[in-house]
């Protein structure tokens, strides 16, 4: 097992606190930021990290996730058009329902 293969596993480890989420992130790992994105429950931290990340390729990562609370992936609908481009392509996993986006998404208050 190398290095990266821990790192990995690590990402997608349910117990591994925030702040190792966090040093994670700033890894500037795609694939890692995808593993962390994966989780079934992303903590809000690190959710709120994700989402205001002057990376374009992490913000991305939150609207491609399956996983990820549809309220969420709506935020970077306020965001560049480049973050909203990424929510309409959305999530497109392989025989997994994904819940859509509610209605009020996108629409100013």
């Amino acid at each position: 097992m190398t290095t990266h293969h821990a790192v990995e596993g690590l990402a997608s480890n349910p117990a591994a606190p925030v702040g190792v989420l966090l040093r994670l992130l700033a890894l500037d790992d795609r694939w890692i930021t995808q593993r962390i994105s994966w989780r079934e429950k992303l903590p809000d931290e690190v959710a709120e990290a994700m989402l205001t990340h002057p990376d374009r390729r992490v913000r991305r990562t939150i609207a491609e996730s399956w996983t990820v609370d549809p309220e969420l992936r709506a935020r970077l609908l306020d965001g560049p058009a480049s973050d909203a481009l990424a929510v309409a392509c959305g999530p497109m996993p392989y025989r997994i329902a994904v819940p859509p986006l509610l209605d009020r998404a996108g629409v100013p208050g």
